[in-house]
């Protein structure tokens, strides 16, 4: 597994969390900070916060889309070929489970790779944004480092799964692009396309709300009279607008161009059930975010449903609880 320290661990995993575990285990640490908290937990019991680190070091608080490459044979992307890429692109025969660490720059460059049986994840680096800040007397400039995930899946279309901003998609999908050209002569010059299977419509969005048990929180709406917008936020008391009816009469004719979505999520714990509810957003003009620090099992489970409203003619399909288990 990648090493961490309470940088990454506070970056990607939910403060709830953590106080449950610290309730759950009697453990006297000072709330106030989430570094108190870490430490405290991670003293008792180490195995645990690299457990919850496993199933949230790639998730977290992120976008997440999916695009398909429809211009390629069906299942191009093989388990076999991608790694054959890879190798060739790092120069190393061994390339699970290491970390690359390459010199920093503006391109995209492999960091690590990580096999998951029917995908490959890579995280990529790139250089951050450059700030001066002053360090004693002297000001100087410093760089942050970014890092991005692609996971390539196997065994159907040709699906890339990306999570980073909706506008930084080209550059990674470039990156795909690029190790194909490379090693395939057949697609030196080829054009590719790239379908993005999480941009919905404003049906298969309700569909998708709907499988999910998912309470509408916050609606932006496109108008055509002297307002060309409307952003309405449900009060604390309202769980689902779709429900109101007086949110369904004043905005049953405006576009939705966005939705701000809640669903419960149960996660078992050797200590018992952690309950709390998730946010994520759907934007019919780019994709798919989560808005809360989310596991890897929950980015699962909903782009699974993604996948079968899009490609499933079957409206049988029903609803299922989120429920992961984090192993002591």
């Amino acid at each position: 597994m990648l090493n961490f320290d309470i940088v990454d661990f506070e970056r990607v995993v939910p403060k709830p969390l953590l106080e449950f575990y610290l309730d759950k285990l009697d453990v006297e640490a000072d709330r106030r900070g989430f570094a108190t908290m870490y430490e405290g937990l991670n003293s008792c019991n180490s195995k645990i916060t690299k457990t919850i680190y496993e199933n949230y070091k790639y998730a977290g608080r992120t976008a997440v889309n999916i695009f398909e490459e429809i211009t390629l044979p069906s299942n191009y992307l093989t388990r076999e070929r991608v790694i054959k890429y890879i190798k060739k692109e790092v120069g190393a025969e061994n390339i699970f489970n290491k970390e690359f660490r390459p010199p920093l720059s503006d391109h995209p460059q492999i960091n690590y790779v990580e096999d998951r049986n029917n995908s490959l994840l890579i995280q990529y680096v790139l250089k951050g944004r450059e700030r001066r800040v002053r360090n004693g007397y002297e000001v100087v400039t410093i760089s942050s480092v970014e890092f991005e995930y692609a996971i390539i899946h196997f065994n159907g279309p040709n699906f890339v799964e990306l999570r980073c901003a909706y506008n930084a998609h080209s550059k990674f999908l470039g990156c795909i692009e690029g190790y194909i050209r490379d090693n395939d002569e057949i697609y030196k010059t080829h054009k590719f396309e790239w379908s993005p299977v999480t941009k919905t419509t404003n049906a298969e969005a309700e569909k998708i709300a709907t499988i999910l048990s998912a309470g509408l929180i916050e609606a932006d709406h496109k108008d055509d009279g002297i307002y060309d917008r409307h952003l309405v936020t449900a009060s604390p008391r309202v769980k689902d607008l779709r429900q109101e009816n007086e949110y369904i009469e004043q905005f049953k004719n405006k576009m939705l161009l966005s939705q701000n979505l809640i669903i419960n999520y149960t996660e078992k714990t050797p200590y018992g059930n952690y309950k709390r509810e998730i946010k994520f957003k759907i934007n019919l003009n780019s994709g798919f975010q989560f808005l809360s620090k989310v596991s890897e099992p929950v980015i699962d489970y909903v782009m699974k449903v993604f996948i079968d409203t899009r490609y499933s003619s079957d409206d049988t399909m029903k609803d299922e609880k989120v429920v992961e288990t984090i192993a002591e």
